[in-house]
């Protein structure tokens, strides 16, 4: 168990897309009141890190401690923290839902199941 003062403990964490690893046994320890940079090349993982710790993807293996409760399988929604991109929306010119439903429209999805999907995504966020 971590001590109180970890914000963000990370242990064992993998995460593979099909035979590709991206994340292999990472852990660390993020103390209350650190500042902490991830630097690397693109397509190094940081952004798949950051989207594991706030829940919007799911891990093949380890655990994500936030606080000192184990948040690995909980909700986005659920792990009391927010993630903000370096861009909030592919189209700053629409509101949030017509950035979320944007990709669907073009896919010529019926309105009432964007409807479902959108207010399922902001549920869930």
């Amino acid at each position: 168990m971590e001590s109180t003062d970890v914000s963000v403990s990370i242990r064992n964490l993998s995460l593979n897309f099909g035979t590709v690893s991206v994340l292999k046994n990472l852990d660390l320890d993020v103390q209350d009141g650190e500042f902490l940079v991830l630097l690397g090349p693109s397509g190094c993982g940081k952004s798949t890190l950051l989207n594991c710790i706030a829940g919007l993807m799911d891990v093949t293996d380890g655990q994500i401690h936030i606080k000192g409760k184990n948040v690995t399988w909980e909700e986005p929604k659920d792990r009391g923290i927010g993630m903000v991109f370096q861009s909030y929306a592919l189209y700053p010119q629409m509101s949030v839902r017509g950035n979320l439903s944007f990709g669907l429209k073009t896919a010529g999805v019926a309105k009432d199941e964007i409807a479902k999907r959108v207010a399922r995504t902001a549920d869930v966020l």
